[in-house]
This record gives structure tokens, sequence and C-alpha cells, in this order.
């Protein structure tokens, strides 16, 4: 799995991702979505899983629409994302699925209300040491 950091700019935050494969990029950086908005929640085992499809022109573009798949489902239906498939197809598509729990708020607090994942100083690039991405979060 790869790992990801935040970083501080100006009104949002940043989300750094490192990895070694594109998709194990993508999945990581759902996690670290989910870190930044329920930092402190309970490592229940995943109870449903929700399939995603998306198609992009670029890494760029799938890791934005991934990211704001995640942030509509954590959103609209009350669930933390404890686990992600990511499988890359040909031509642009990814797939998989997200394992979730609801939450609760008894045992689950909520971290900082991520309202929008941006386009301002996204970046995705495949190099020598593997993926490095990095993108803004509106909250």
């Amino acid at each position: 799995m790869g790992q990801f950091e935040f970083f501080d700019h100006t009104a949002d935050i940043g989300l750094r991702v490192r990895a070694a494969t594109l998709s194990d990029l993508l999945a990581t950086a759902i996690l670290g979505l989910m870190e930044l908005v329920y930092p402190e929640r309970s490592r229940s085992s995943p109870t449903d899983r929700h399939e995603f499809r998306l198609e992009a022109d670029s890494a760029e573009f799938l890791l934005v629409d991934l990211l704001t798949e995640a942030l509509f489902l954590t959103e609209t239906e009350g669930l933390v994302i404890a686990e992600v498939e990511v499988i890359l197809d040909v031509g642009g598509v990814v797939r998989g699925e997200f394992r979730t729990f609801a939450f609760d708020p008894r045992r689950d607090s909520v971290g900082a209300e991520a309202k929008a994942i941006t386009y301002h100083g996204l970046r995705c690039d495949h190099g020598p040491s593997g993926w490095i991405a990095e993108v803004i979060i509106d909250i």
C-alpha cells in the first residue's frame, strides 16, 4: 500500500500520495481522504460494498473523479470507507469497490469537512520511484 501525507494550502488542505502503481495511488488517496474526514473512527470491519466505474482522459482526472465519488458516498449515505479495491482497465477506465461501514457518532468523530476536490494545483506523475500525486481539498 502507498503512503499519504497532508500539507497546508491557504484555507484548504493538500493531500500528497506516493505509491508504486497507479491503482495503489488511487486507493491510498481514498484512505487519505477518509483520514482527513474521519480521523478518529473505529476500525470496524466493512459491512457493505459499493461498486464504482469511472472513465477519464488522464490519471489526474481519474484521481479527482474517484475522490469526488468517495466524498459523495460518505456525505450522502453516512458511510465510512474502510477498504478500497481499484482495478485499472484499458482506455482510462477505473473500476472497483469501496468497502464501507456506517458512521456512528458514538464511536466515530468527524474531522475536517471536505466540501470538494479541486483541480487547483493538481498533479499526478509517474517516475522511476513510482507514482506521486498532489490534490487540494476544499475544506
